[in-house]
C-alpha cells in the first residue's frame, strides 16, 4: 500500500530470509544473483566481503546493494546479505564447495522523489503527499507490485541454485 509519509518503502520487509544447510557452491550462488541484477539492469554495488577462520569452519559474509531508476521519481532497491557459517571446504567429484549453514537475506524497496523533485521543506512535502496520495496512487501501487515480482524472481533464482545442490 502506498504510504505517503514515508519517502522509502519496503516491499520485502523488513526482508526474506532463505537457510540452506548443506553442499554450496558460493561462487555459483553469488554468480547467480549478480547475474540476475545485471540482466534485470540494476547497478551492483559489493558493499562489503568478510572471510573468518574459526575452529568450527569458515565464515563468510558478503553484502550487496543494487539499484535501478525505473521512471524519475521511484527507484528500485536491493539489499542482500550472504552468510556463510561453519563453512568447510570440501571436493565434490571435480567441483571445490563448501558444507556449512548458509542464511540469505533479501530486502527490497523503493524510493520515492529520489531526485528531490519535492524539496524537504513543508509546503513542498504537503505538495508531494497530495501528489502521492491522489494523482500518482495507482502508479506507485504498479511500481510496487513490479518490485514485489522481482524480488520474487530473485528469491526463485536463488532456490534453483540452492536446489541444485541437492
Amino acid at each position: 500500500m502506498v504510504n505517503e509519509k514515508k519517502l522509502e518503502v519496503g516491499v520485502l520487509s523488513p526482508f526474506y530470509l532463505i537457510r540452506h544447510e548443506g553442499l554450496v557452491d558460493f561462487d555459483k550462488l553469488f554468480n547467480e544473483m549478480t547475474d540476475w541484477f545485471k540482466s534485470s539492469g540494476y547497478t551492483l554495488t559489493i558493499k562489503n566481503i568478510t572471510k573468518s577462520v574459526k575452529p568450527d569452519g569458515g565464515e563468510i559474509k558478503v553484502e550487496l546493494l543494487a539499484d535501478r531508476e525505473v521512471s524519475p521519481y521511484v527507484k528500485f532497491k536491493f539489499e542482500c546479505e550472504l552468510i556463510l557459517l561453519r563453512g568447510r571446504e570440501v571436493q565434490v567429484g571435480k567441483r571445490r564447495m563448501r558444507k556449512g549453514l548458509l542464511e540469505i537475506r533479501i530486502k527490497s524497496l523503493y524510493e520515492k522523489n529520489w531526485k528531490e523533485t519535492f524539496s524537504k521543506t513543508s509546503f513542498p512535502q504537503f505538495i508531494r503527499e497530495v501528489y502521492e496520495r491522489f494523482i500518482a496512487k495507482n502508479v506507485i501501487m504498479g511500481f510496487e507490485m513490479k518490485l514485489w515480482k522481482e524480488g520474487n524472481e530473485l528469491i526463485e533464482v536463488v532456490k534453483e541454485v540452492l536446489e541444485s545442490f541437492k
